[in-house]
């Protein structure tokens, strides 16, 4: 062994080498699978216009923040058995199921992981939105006549 030089050092030497080229190299790859998905969702919300456009977002705290965009709706799935779509107003839940299938809204963001029914999203396609294929969202927006 070398003189004056210790185990420790070297150890410490690696983690630290170790850690340095994980936070560089390897955190950069997990940010930008993990955050692809939103970022996709958040383009799309800011293409429509902030004032003219209604948006019905689950998650929409989120979709507020990185869009800048304050006026979309909030969606609520309501059950987990058989979701729906529920908007919070005034502490209380109002079924927008209707306003849905009459094309209130321009773009609906859903939650794959919510679990909405094969029923509900083919309602949805022949109510006259078209589904966009976003990693975990079912995206669907609204069809020019």
């Amino acid at each position: 062994m070398i003189k004056g030089f210790k185990l420790p050092y070297l150890l410490f030497f690696l983690i630290i080498s170790y850690n340095i080229y994980y936070l560089v190299l390897e955190k950069n790859n997990f940010n930008s699978s993990f955050e692809d998905p939103v970022s996709e969702v958040v383009d799309l919300i800011k293409s429509y216009k902030k004032n003219e456009s209604k948006l019905f977002v689950q998650g929409a705290h989120i979709y507020r923040y990185y869009s800048g965009n304050q006026k979309i709706i909030d969606l609520h799935a309501g059950s987990s058995d058989n979701p729906g779509f529920f908007e919070r107003i005034n502490y209380e839940y109002k079924d927008r199921s209707e306003a849905v299938f009459n094309k209130e809204y321009d773009l609906i963001v859903l939650l794959e992981r919510i679990g909405y029914k094969e029923d509900t999203l083919s309602a949805l396609k022949k109510a006259g939105y078209r589904e966009i294929k976003i990693p975990e969202h079912k995206v669907f927006v609204l069809q020019d006549d």
